[in-house]
């Protein structure tokens, strides 16, 4: 309720007035996605990150956020969406070797709080959606709500 009521009364500020760097809200953003619906991330082969909705992002940030996961997976850190991967893999199946990380919508609502839709995907075995509202406290991004609102 709190997430949905930002979006009625919050108002939008530009990228370039956040506090500390975007690509750490992304970062803690995709950290909370890869903690949600854990049986999403067994056996993969590979994290895509779909960086084609975030815009705001610089060649920097994205790649700030690709050292973190390498550091921190494992597996490959790919930039692909779903259609190239399926294409890639078995579009029959509609089944994915790993897992694709995505954003589907920014707003910035004041230099310390933003919100971002996002999702996590893979293929025939499953998807989620998750609304994050992020704090900027402490000298960090961090997630301080988070709702389902799409999932299958």
């Amino acid at each position: 309720m709190t997430i949905g009521m930002l979006f009625l009364f919050g108002c939008s500020v530009d990228k370039d007035e956040l506090d500390g760097e975007v690509s750490q809200a992304y970062i803690a953003m995709f950290e909370k996605l890869m903690e949600e619906d854990s049986a999403l991330n067994s056996d993969k082969q590979y994290i895509s990150i779909d960086f084609t909705e975030a815009e705001d992002l610089t060649e920097a940030e994205i790649e700030e956020i690709v050292h973190h996961f390498e550091d921190n997976y494992e597996v490959d850190i790919i930039n692909a969406t779903v259609p190239e991967l399926l294409e890639r893999e078995d579009p029959a199946t509609g089944i994915l070797e790993g897992i694709v990380l995505s954003v589907e919508e920014v707003t910035y609502e004041s230099p310390s709080d933003m919100v971002i839709q996002a999702q996590k995907y893979r293929g025939m075995d499953g998807m989620i959606g998750l609304e994050m509202e992020l704090m900027y406290e402490e000298d960090q991004w961090m997630v301080s709500e988070s709702e389902i609102y799409e999932m299958y």
